[in-house]
């Protein structure tokens, strides 16, 4: 799915509670938060500010497209979702999502696919993709090298693993950013550069394990699959 396509599902899903709840709790319910008073649930609706925001850009990056056709619902929405208060009810976020808006926000996904269209993952690998990465979690921890290296590794693949949890709202272009952003962290951090054999194996595994997700994200530009440019073979070469 584009941004477009995602921003639209996740709004869908907030218009969908049929309770009326403070809408921190709807988001806790939507982003499978266990409490709704974690600092995690400003986190997530700010991710979701953040999409909007992608939508607009990507829209006005689109070469030949008037813009204005579709500017004004995308507009609506950000400006709406912007000054929405967390810690009002959700039935007053629901009333300023308008029905106009969702619908030009369909136009939008229907442009961005024209351009560039993810291929979905089934969920089935997803979920096995989470249990692998939980293992890969529960080794890291086991493995024996230093604390600190320990969290430096855990820490980032948490990362990962809640961009997989995220998938449906974000997909793979999500999952692909945190790899990148683990990437580069073990290329320039100095505990991500090791000598040390036993570190070495670990980090390895933790290449390994980023591979196989990369190998689920198909990207589609004008009607060729786009090839992944992440740095793998560097990264073992850094590190021996």
């Amino acid at each position: 799915m584009n941004p477009a396509s995602r921003l639209h599902k996740l709004l869908d899903e907030f218009r969908g509670i049929p309770k009326n709840l403070p809408l921190r709790q709807a988001i806790s319910l939507i982003f499978a938060i266990n409490d709704h008073r974690s600092p995690e649930v400003f986190k997530a609706y700010v991710s979701v500010i953040n999409l909007a925001l992608e939508v607009e850009e990507r829209l006005q990056a689109i070469p030949d497209l008037n813009v204005g056709l579709y500017q004004r619902a995308i507009d609506s929405i950000t400006k709406h979702i912007s000054v929405s208060n967390i810690d009002a009810d959700l039935n007053s976020f629901k009333q300023g999502l308008k029905n106009e808006d969702l619908y030009g926000l369909e136009f939008i996904s229907d442009q961005f696919d024209k351009i560039e269209r993810e291929e979905p993952i089934a969920e089935e690998e997803l979920k096995k993709l989470e249990k692998q990465l939980d293992r890969l979690i529960d080794q890291v921890r086991k493995s024996g090298v230093s604390p600190e290296f320990i969290h430096f590794l855990v820490s980032h693949l948490f990362m990962i693993r809640t961009s997989v949890q995220n998938y449906r709202f974000f997909g793979g272009v999500g999952i692909k950013a945190s790899m990148a952003r683990v990437i580069g962290e073990i290329m320039l951090d100095p505990r991500g550069v090791t000598t040390d054999e036993k570190k070495k194996g670990v980090v390895r595994k933790v290449i390994d394990a980023i591979k196989d997700a990369n190998a689920l994200i198909q990207i589609v530009r004008s009607g060729a699959e786009v090839t992944s440019a992440l740095p793998f073979d560097e990264i073992l070469k850094i590190n021996g």
